[in-house]
């Protein structure tokens, strides 16, 4: 049998408990109608994206393709290794990964680099915001922007596309009816007033 112990500092707890937070936000909002939907793989026309992150300059390049500003120095660096079986945690997670176009599936079992840095240029967030990128052979396999605030939160690299999954999931769940009517009625069709 295998044990595992290990100690956690406060922040890391913060972390922790902000990534829970968001990730059971990630699965009230996938259990949506509509929620669920995935987004396409494909970056928006026109744009090239690259998910090369082998070195400090690539990874930084990365997050800047995406309008993201960061500290210089990692606030954290750790090996681990993908579980063969994804359990609901992860299924929810890939899912979200989905939504950007990524998939940890074929890297179940395999090891992979988290690379977390602080963002330094989040709207309306001075601090508290980083970005968790999983690296496998020198690219970017998954990761997510998030807050490390008490009731902190989870989103994607790109947020046009946070931004329009948002609007997709918000139409689909309060539909606006603009039909126009086929006829308007006229005041015969009105029907007659009672007598007080």
């Amino acid at each position: 049998m295998f044990v595992w112990s290990f100690k956690m500092t406060r922040r890391e707890l913060i972390i922790l408990g902000a990534g829970i937070l968001a990730f059971i936000v990630i699965v009230c909002l996938l259990l949506i109608p509509g929620g669920s939907k995935k987004a396409s793989a494909q970056p928006p026309a026109g744009a090239q994206v690259t998910f090369a992150a082998s070195d400090a300059g690539e990874r930084e390049a990365f997050l800047h393709q995406f309008g993201w500003e960061i500290a210089p120095d990692p606030v954290q660096v750790k090996e681990f290794v993908l579980p063969t079986e994804f359990d609901e945690v992860f299924k929810s997670y890939n899912e979200f990964q989905a939504m950007q176009g990524f998939d940890l599936t074929p890297h179940k079992g395999e090891r992979v680099t988290l690379w977390t840095y602080s963002i330094t240029n989040y709207p309306g967030q001075e601090k508290g915001m980083i970005a968790n990128m999983l690296i496998k052979d020198g690219k970017v396999v998954g990761g997510d922007i998030t807050s490390t605030e008490l009731e902190g939160f989870m989103v994607g690299f790109d947020p046009n596309r946070q931004a329009a999954q948002q609007a997709a999931v918000q139409a689909a769940v309060n539909p606006i009816d603009r039909s126009v009517p086929a006829s308007i009625p006229a005041d015969s069709d009105a029907p007659p007033e009672e007598d007080q």
